[in-house]
């Protein structure tokens, strides 16, 4: 309320607000869609695996294709984010029907030499509500009749920005790997020193850990600090550590055309990105 000079008092209007901001906006819904060599299906997916390795966000999806997954890609199911069904009647009229499209967030892949190792690449950011219903939802992709339970790694990336320490730190330090396991991952040794507090992971990295812990399964996370969230080579490389240590030493056989999928890959997407203001 605001009073005027003359002892009015008058509602106050802001032009920034607008009346249908109070309406909630609903969420698009995360699924896995199964993919064969026919058609994708919208069957839960069911899969055997013993490693179940998690990349989020462009560096750690990056790695995981060039240093685990082997040529051709094919990938067994597709992680999407279903088309709003609102009936947009003024788009349909102007030819703009993405809307009701399903995009593709990420997929999931078998190694070719070891089918026992289950990868899920998400790249993309999803929101907090999508993240968690996507962590949920990957354990229900594992067959459940296995006789021993996976162990799950999760690999991600955060700017150094979000880095905190009352250690020294070295200004010119640009890369940071940490380690965050649950309760019941006793798998081996970890090299990477652990989190330290008040740091905090969040979206779907979190949300994976969490269901780990909740379902009593080893799992263990290793983020890595860098000072841009770029594919770049040193950055992406910079979980090669990894490969040398449990649990992915034990499973993931060493990929001798790592490096040439590496270039690649890097090629590819600078392209891509290339072309942005073209």
């Amino acid at each position: 309320m605001m009073a005027t000079f003359f002892g009015e008092v008058l509602p106050i209007f802001s032009r920034a607000v607008v009346d249908d901001e109070d309406e909630d906006v609903p969420v698009r819904e995360v699924f896995i869609v199964r993919e064969t060599a026919e058609e994708a299906t919208y069957d839960q997916p069911n899969f055997d695996c013993q490693l179940l390795v998690v990349a989020v966000g462009p560096s750690a999806s990056t790695f995981v294709e060039a240093y685990i997954l082997s040529r051709p890609l094919l990938p067994v199911a597709s992680v999407q984010v279903r088309g709003s069904d609102k009936d947009d009647t003024d788009d349909q009229l102007s030819g703009l029907k993405f809307r009701k499209q399903s995009i593709t967030l990420g997929h999931f892949y078998h190694t070719h030499l070891q089918d026992k190792v289950l990868c899920c690449i998400v790249p993309e950011k999803l929101l907090p509500e999508q993240s968690t219903a996507l962590g949920e939802k990957i354990f229900s992709c594992v067959n459940r009749t296995c006789f021993t339970k996976p162990v799950v790694v999760i690999l991600t990336s955060l700017h150094m920005c979000e880095y905190k320490t009352q250690k020294n730190f070295d200004e010119h330090q640009n890369i940071i790997l940490r380690a965050l396991n649950s309760s019941t991952y006793t798998v081996g040794r970890l090299n990477q020193p652990y989190l330290e507090q008040p740091n905090t992971i969040s979206g779907l990295a979190a949300a994976v850990l969490s269901e780990c812990e909740v379902r009593e399964i080893p799992g263990v996370l290793f983020v890595c600090y860098t000072d841009m969230l770029d594919s770049d080579p040193s950055h992406v490389q910079a979980f090669i550590p990894l490969l040398e240590q449990h649990p992915l030493k034990s499973f993931v056989i060493p990929n001798e055309e790592a490096e040439a999928n590496l270039k690649n890959l890097l090629m590819q997407r600078t392209r891509d990105w290339g072309n942005l203001y073209m």
